[in-house]
């Protein structure tokens, strides 16, 4: 009998002290006070070499999705929801977004960078360099390459954007080369920008050896006015015909 009573206060005196702390917890977890957000910390970490946006307009997307973090409990925050929401600003390539230790939500991002100007009768757009299309507006300022005329975005994305990109890294003809007239696919004209000689290139394939061959002339005929020239055709194998006027050379 006294093992019964022995076996029950125990069991009593276990149920107690579980209370208890269960009570401890709630009331602990009640008088935690909750942490909220003091600041949005947005880095645009290439605004050094572009700057095609502002915070500004990062900051009122946010506010217009109910994402902005000022003032809301850390724990409600949803980092992956704001790094999805700065990644659909046009001019944003990267984005990670991350909270530290004393509250502050942070937004890293880089930006998307031009590679090709595209201009139809459609209208016009950029091609970035990873060949996705990107609007035209009055903050990109960088030089780039101009493809105007009969372009697809098949074309802007592949053969004209390979093109800009080894123009972009060629010492020789990244200043002298402005502009592409595209007919059709198998008439391509180049405007060079310190010339009047419009460079007839043909299709756009074999453009580094037409250009190479074109390069060596230019250097062979030093001393002669290159600005009489009208045309420069290159599309013949091993040749580059000078056109001036109505006579070549």
């Amino acid at each position: 009998m006294k093992a019964i009573w022995k076996h029950i206060i125990c069991s009593l005196c276990a149920l107690i002290i579980i209370a208890y702390m269960v009570f401890g917890v709630i009331m602990g977890q009640r008088n935690t006070p909750v942490t909220v957000c003091p600041k949005l910390q947005i880095d645009i970490i290439d605004m050094d070499e572009r700057l095609y946006l502002t915070t500004d307009e990062l900051i009122d997307q946010l506010w217009l999705a109910n994402l902005h973090p000022v003032k809301k409990p850390l724990a409600a925050i949803s980092t992956q929801a704001i790094e999805n929401m700065t990644l659909r600003h046009p001019m944003v390539r990267t984005a990670e977004c991350y909270k530290t230790c004393d509250g502050v939500v942070h937004i890293d991002l880089t930006q998307r960078v031009p590679l090709l100007r595209v201009v139809t009768q459609d209208g016009q757009y950029y091609i970035d360099t990873d060949r996705k299309k990107m609007p035209v507006r009055p903050s990109i300022t960088t030089p780039v390459l101009i493809a105007t005329g009969n372009v697809g975005p098949r074309m802007a994305a592949n053969e004209l954007s390979d093109f800009a990109e080894w123009l972009q890294e060629s010492d020789y003809w990244h200043k002298r080369i402005g502009f592409v007239k595209v007919a059709n696919p198998k008439s391509i004209q180049i405007i060079q920008r310190d010339s009047a000689a419009t460079i007839l290139l043909g299709e756009i394939s074999n453009y580094q050896p037409k250009l190479n061959k074109l390069q060596k002339w230019y250097q062979h005929i030093q001393g002669v006015d290159i600005q009489t020239y009208q045309q420069l055709d290159v599309r013949y194998k091993g040749q580059v015909i000078g056109i001036k006027g109505n006579t070549k050379s």
